[in-house]
């Protein structure tokens, strides 16, 4: 159940994050990114809502353009990550 809850908690933090992502002034969408990019290296299940929400109409274009350059680094950082098999726990920067 507690795991649940966390998962939980993690999915609602990017959608908050995903908001954000959508600020004018740039301020808050760059400490979104960063959080983002640290929330969805660590957990998988937040990675893949992030790549399911990338596709939601609702999230504005500039929020959307975020999204795929943090899904892209994300994705170089585990194809990295694997091939030469980190164990350390870090995140895609």
């Amino acid at each position: 159940m507690a795991t649940l809850c966390a998962m939980l908690k993690n999915l609602a933090e990017v959608d908050v994050l995903i908001s954000e992502l959508g600020d004018v002034h740039g301020a808050h969408a760059e400490n979104a990114a960063e959080k983002l990019m640290q929330a969805c290296s660590r957990s998988g299940e937040a990675f893949q809502y992030l790549q399911e929400r990338a596709f939601d109409g609702a999230i504005s274009e500039r929020a959307r353009n975020h999204l795929y350059l943090i899904i892209a680094k994300i994705r170089t950082w585990m194809t990295l990550h694997n091939a030469y098999g980190w164990t350390e726990p870090n995140y895609a920067y």
